[in-house]
């Protein structure tokens, strides 16, 4: 359960902090003082998005913290799973910059937003007016029933499943149209394919091609270059010759100057590399030769490499080849396109069987959970002011071509006013009191069949007054019997049944509104619920009243 609540520099709240009681805790206040504030900062601690705007000092940053006792929960495998420290007394913390930016934590381990969202929907659950209009809703009842129901894995494995189903149907249809288009380029795909196989592309043949053509086009120079060099080397005269001569004239006056002999040694070494070069020239010299007919077989393969990447505006045979295995790839689908076809047919029945068979498990789940929630409701109406309405909840059978991703099922929550009257859509029929009335049933049957020990109700109580509000009272103390309850409350019935009172009031400081909240004593709750009951001055018939009120607990 919550057990504590500290706001700071959020909206008109400076810094508030509020300790919470088991069963019924009351919230009230005068209007505008910040009763909804609070449950507005509650749920950006819970995961909602925040508004920098909100600030109410905008060069701090805003902190809101909650404490929960949760030790009755069964969730220390949720704080191994999340890597998380576990304590019976479990701390929320979130904290949001000017900029909006945003950290939170569990016991102070930094989180993120999903990690926090998934904790607290064991922890807190907020009902809200809007949940009244929500009531309305189709897809919001049949929410309702799936949640009492408890088969959450058997609508999770159903929307797996229905996803695959639709999947596999965008992918039949796309192969349909593929294959209508397909057929008619595939000559012309297949005759660009062969191109490609005709060509028998080597991905380093470009570079290789390109250093051939250039010895190509150049051969008369070249053969020319290397012949005179290798007639400098060893022609008549020759370099070769000439160093050889030197080698003799300095060998004669070695053992005059026998230093010389290094000189001699080198040019030896000289004239030894010499012919070794002379001989590899050599073999240049035969190997480059004027062919024309192989300068005009390099030019043609070079000029089909370049025709193919002009063609696919690529600029290598490396994305050439690319090309070509998507190509071939393309044409293979093509011409297996009918296999494809009828391997997903079969599939997208296999499919269809399954989720068939899963939404009438869901539906059979959905008819007990209906026949239960009708009995409940009807059993409660009388409680809270309804004594002749009759609550009834339609199914229809959809066909499988409205299928969607919660089942086959349409749900139609109606209500007869009285008994012999024909029931009617709830949203056509029931006033904004009744919606609120029929929606404190629903939230009380689902909580029992749940384990999410703390729910608040912010007012609850709209459209209702007198009598039905001490019966919708009751009610809410029925349900804080087994959970703990927060309700903002206007009405003194309600307030009267709580067993801890808070007090919401707003003052001036520094020319700022400013939010407070008490906790009630015995005397100043009489007051409170005098004042709800009569205005501003209580009177004293209010007095005696509220005490009356206080005492029926």
């Amino acid at each position: 359960m919550l057990q504590y609540l500290r706001i700071q520099n959020y909206a008109i709240i400076e810094k508030v902090e509020i300790n919470f009681e088991k069963a019924l805790n009351i919230i009230t206040g005068e209007t505008g003082a910040g009763k909804s504030i609070l449950l507005g900062a509650l749920s950006i601690l819970l995961g909602d998005r925040f508004d920098k705007n909100a600030l109410y000092d905008e060069n701090q940053k805003c902190i809101i913290e909650a404490e929960f006792d949760i030790q009755s929960l069964n969730l220390k495998a949720f704080f191994e799973i999340h890597e998380l420290d576990y304590d019976d007394i479990c701390s929320l913390r979130r904290e949001v910059n000017a900029s909006g930016r945003s950290r939170s934590f569990i016991n102070d381990t930094p989180v993120n937003l999903k990690t926090i969202r998934a904790l607290t929907a064991f922890l807190i659950d907020i009902h809200s007016q809007n949940d009244i209009l929500d009531l309305k809703s189709n897809a919001y009842q049949l929410d309702i029933i799936d949640i009492e129901a408890n088969h959450e894995d058997l609508i999770k494995a159903f929307g797996a499943n229905y996803n695959n189903y639709k999947a596999s149907l965008k992918e039949h249809t796309r192969l349909l149209d593929q294959k209508e288009t397909g057929l008619r380029a595939l000559d012309y795909l297949e005759f660009v394919l062969k191109e490609f196989e005709d060509a028998k592309l080597d991905i380093n043949e470009e570079e290789e091609l390109v250093d051939e053509q250039k010895q190509l086009e150049n051969a008369e120079q070249i053969q020319y270059n290397i012949e005179s060099a290798y007639n400098q080397l060893d022609g008549s005269p020759s370099a070769i010759g000439l160093i050889e001569k030197s080698i003799e004239d300095i060998q004669e006056i070695i053992p005059y100057i026998p230093a010389i002999g290094a000189i001699n040694e080198r040019l030896t070494s000289s004239s030894i590399e010499l012919k070794d070069i002379v001989i590899e020239l050599e073999q240049y010299k035969d190997q480059y030769e004027v062919n024309p007919s192989r300068l005009e077989t390099v030019q043609a393969r070079l000029n089909l490499i370049n025709g193919l990447q002009r063609k696919h505006q690529v600029k290598t045979i490396e994305e050439l080849l690319v090309k070509e295995a998507e190509l071939s790839s393309q044409v293979a689908q093509f011409r297996n396109i009918d296999k494809l076809i009828h391997d997903l047919k079969i599939q997208i029945q296999q499919y269809k069987e399954s989720i068939q068979e899963q939404a009438l498990k869901i539906r059979s789940n959905r008819q007990l959970t209906i026949k239960k929630i009708e009995k409940e409701v009807n059993k409660v109406l009388p409680e809270i002011g309804m004594p002749f309405a009759l609550f009834k909840i339609e199914l229809k059978a959809l066909d499988f071509d409205h299928i969607n991703a919660k089942g086959l099922d349409h749900i139609e929550f109606t209500m007869s006013p009285d008994k012999g009257n024909k029931y009617g859509p709830l949203n056509k029929i029931a006033s904004g009191g009744e919606l609120s009335r029929i929606m404190l049933c629903l939230k009380s049957i689902v909580a029992n069949s749940t384990a999410i020990p703390t729910l608040i109700f912010d007012e609850i109580d709209t459209g209702i007054s007198g009598d039905i509000a001490s019966k919708v009272a009751n009610l809410l103390k029925d349900i804080a019997s087994k959970h703990q309850i927060i309700s903002i409350t206007h009405l003194p019935q309600i307030a009267a049944k709580g067993n801890h009172h808070l007090f919401v009031s707003k003052s001036m400081i520094n020319g700022k509104t400013v939010t407070n909240v008490d906790a009630l004593n015995e005397a100043s709750r009489i007051e409170e619920i005098a004042t709800m009951l009569s205005g501003k001055a209580p009177t004293p018939t209010a007095i005696k009243t509220a005490k009356e009120l206080i005492k029926e607990i």
